[in-house]
């Protein structure tokens, strides 16, 4: 693939990524006591979006970077890592109803652990488990929020 092409890819990469950040925050802006309260639902949703742009911004940046002389094989770590990582979040997104937030995000915490190679299988699980906790006590005894 030549370095245009290569190029024309991320940035349409990109932008996509970009109109989904737009979707998740315009969504999450909608949510109950958005602007006024830091316990908002849509809180999460928009550092999601936060997530989402800043991913868009170093494939942006990467085929920014990439000249004429960039090898073919130059797939791109931060392009592909970006793209898993919007996908993992639009899968925690989808199944969130169905598993509720508990099991979504021990599935979601623990395959992000296992992907990226930050511990051994139970390792991750533990942690999942930890963060899960943690996360579920905070936002319902100190943000008063129930989750799904």
């Amino acid at each position: 693939m030549s370095a245009d092409r290569r190029r024309l890819s991320a940035r349409l990469q990109s932008a996509g990524i970009v109109a989904l950040a737009g979707f998740v925050f315009y969504r999450a802006s909608r949510m109950s006591n958005f602007g006024t309260d830091p316990g908002s639902p849509g809180v999460f949703p928009a550092l999601i979006a936060l997530v989402l742009l800043s991913c868009a911004l170093l494939i942006w940046r990467e085929s920014a970077a990439a000249g004429e002389a960039a090898p073919a094989s130059d797939g791109g770590t931060v392009r592909s890592t970006a793209l898993i990582a919007a996908l993992m979040a639009i899968l925690y997104g989808a199944v969130l109803r169905k598993l509720g937030f508990v099991g979504a995000s021990l599935l979601y915490l623990t395959a992000s652990f296992l992907w990226l190679r930050a511990a051994t299988w139970w390792k991750s699980v533990l942690l999942a488990i930890a963060a899960v906790a943690v996360t579920f006590v905070v936002f319902r005894q100190v943000f008063l929020v129930i989750l799904p």
